[in-house]
């Protein structure tokens, strides 16, 4: 990895390839700030797909992922994938939110093939709590600092001015950390003060939310500014600038904007911000946007794959990176008029290709460029998927799994897939491959989930069998004699819940859209009143009206993944659509906990 000399320097905002629970969507819609800079729209429907990870690194289950009008809750393996979504070839953003975490963002320009992205959330930790009468500070470890004045905050939602103490929850973000490209809010580029494209430098961002006693979240009321104090990074405190642009993310894009400055005391910036949200202490450079297509000696497609561009002889030589997509393609802001350095990466960060990229005064498309003397590192995955009479899959896929990241790959008509990427060198060859045959006429099975070792260059896996249509999942039932099937092979996404005191047991038909819900009033084994809505039943929507009596049993309870709710459910209701007519409803269901 190369010394960092000084302020951290971010030089590529590059698209990947390949991304419900409620959450909050506001960190801080700002107050008196200049209308958002118009954005060209560059739309492109292409699929997208990621892996969210916890503060440790580990797969994180039960994040809601947001992509334009789509939502999905990632599963146990942190993996999820939006099918022909609505993206943009400049301007794509991916929200991922979990209870207590702060709201991941990520922006990147889309490309045509399947998309990806890795975000990995920020642990919401509670730096202080502070009277809104008299106001006051709170540090952070690092010696970060958040002031909050007198009677400065209101309540977000309904903007009444707020009397109570403050919960401030506050997190310096460390430009020059080595997972500083998973944990970027956005990404390194903005919109500057007069509305031109930007690349930014950092020394020293923060993520800041504040929250009454009762959990509402506040802002600052106007005319009441906050004070942030940010700890510049000790290889940057010798040439950070006297004075320096701060920069808040716009929620509505993932750009970041400039607004406001602050100034240099000692190893410290201290300025003045209106709204909290994230802010970041940076200087700018313009951009160009930067297309290429990374491909193996055999000319194979590297997908998913870490590219990484710094600028050579820079004092801040910290970079940012991102990931090719199922094609081999990326794209992104990076400097105009400046060579760069371009590094193609492993999962676990190590370099195996690099090659110098000149200056580009314009948007650059650099076309092939072959990845050649890598490490063993580079692994083409192929094998053939065969159905039940041992004939070849023709409409189906598989999910290749290995070192916390999931890759996943199309059949041909022949029932062959094949795939090349990126492993750890030396986190070993193990993986895991799962298969789907999608069938017709709701005839989709399964494979079992298959261990394998993956040795480069190529590993010709052996025939995989998908011959299962056992449900994983299921929630079923029958509503006066006509019967309803919800699982695994005829849904978007099953999934159960455990709230303080209640469950709800989930079935979707697409991302966003709610096909049915079962509330239980209990949390534990034994027979509860229980509701549900099904607009599978009743597509003309209306209201839903419970006789007495209406109950579930549950049979097996469960708090965290990977078991299940199990049990059942019956009674009768009245609905709108039909009068008063007396419905009869009962049904089974087997749903896996999603946490």
């Amino acid at each position: 990895m190369r010394k960092i000399i000084s302020c951290f320097l971010v030089v590529l905002v590059l698209l990947t390839a390949s991304q419900c629970r409620k959450s909050p969507d506001y960190i801080g819609a700002p107050d008196n700030v200049d209308t958002p800079v118009s954005i060209t729209p560059s739309p492109i429907t292409a699929n997208l797909q990621g892996n969210i990870v916890d503060e440790n690194g580990n797969p994180a289950a039960g994040v809601e992922v947001k992509a334009g009008s789509q939502t999905i809750i990632t599963g146990a393996n942190g993996f999820f994938r939006f099918n022909q979504a609505a993206l943009d070839k400049k301007h794509t953003l991916v929200t991922a939110q979990k209870a207590g975490y702060f709201k991941g963002i990520r922006h990147f320009a889309a490309t045509a093939g399947t998309n990806y992205v890795k975000i990995k959330l920020l642990k919401k930790e509670l730096a202080g709590t502070l009277s809104n009468t008299s106001g006051g500070e709170v540090s952070l470890p690092n010696g970060s600092k958040v002031f909050i004045p007198a009677t400065a905050t209101k309540i977000a939602t309904t903007n009444a001015d707020y009397s109570g103490n403050i919960r401030v929850y506050a997190k310096y973000i460390d430009p020059s950390a080595d997972d500083i490209r998973f944990t970027i809010p956005g990404s390194f580029s903005g919109i500057d003060k007069n509305g031109k494209n930007a690349v930014l430098t950092s020394c020293g961002m923060m993520a800041v939310e504040l929250e009454s006693e009762q959990g509402e979240k506040l802002q600052l009321k106007s005319g009441f500014p906050a004070r942030l104090t940010m700890t510049i990074p000790s290889a940057a405190q010798s040439t950070a600038p006297a004075s320096i642009s701060l920069w808040y993310v716009d929620e509505q894009n993932g750009l970041w904007r400039e607004e406001g400055t602050a100034q240099k005391q000692g190893n410290q910036y201290i300025g003045e911000v209106k709204h909290f949200s994230f802010w970041n202490c940076d200087f700018s450079t313009g951009g160009i946007l930067l297309s290429m297509k990374l491909v193996n000696a055999n000319n194979q497609p590297l997908i998913n794959t870490a590219v990484r561009l710094t600028r050579p002889g820079a004092v801040w030589l910290s970079s940012q990176t991102g990931y090719t997509d199922s094609l081999g393609l990326v794209s992104g802001m990076v400097p105009a008029n400046e060579a760069m350095d371009m590094e193609v990466l492993d999962p676990c960060g190590a370099v195996l290709f690099s090659q110098t990229i000149s200056a580009m005064t314009q948007d650059t498309d650099l076309g092939t460029i072959t990845v050649n003397n890598v490490s063993q590192s580079i692994v083409t995955v192929t094998g053939r998927l065969l159905n039940c009479n041992s004939l070849p899959v023709t409409s189906g896929y598989v999910t290749i799994t290995f070192d916390n990241n999931v890759r996943t790959v199309a059949v041909d008509v022949n029932g062959r897939y094949s795939t090349t990427f990126a492993m750890c060198a030396n986190s070993g060859s193990v993986a895991t491959v799962f298969a789907i045959d999608n069938g017709t006429g709701g005839s989709a099975q399964h494979s079992t989930t298959v261990p394998v070792n993956l040795t480069s260059p190529v590993s010709n896996l052996a025939d995989i069998m998908v011959c299962d249509d056992t449900p994983f999942e299921y929630i079923n039932y029958n509503i006066d004699g006509v019967d309803y099937y919800w699982n695994p092979q005829n849904s978007f996404q099953i999934f159960g819940v455990n709230f303080p005191g209640s469950v709800a047991l989930q079935a979707d038909n697409q991302p966003g859209v709610r096909q049915f819900v079962l509330n239980i009033n209990g949390a534990s084994t034994g027979t509860f009143d229980a509701t549900f809505g099904s607009t599978d039943a009743f597509p003309s929507g209306g209201s839903i009206f419970f006789l007495p009596g209406f109950s579930a049993t549950m049979t097996s309870f469960t708090t965290m993944w990977p078991d299940y709710f199990e049990g059942s459910f019956s009674g009768q209701y009245t609905h709108s659509s039909t009068g008063t007519t007396v419905h009869t409803i009962n049904g089974t269901f087997k749903v896996q906990h999603i946490f």
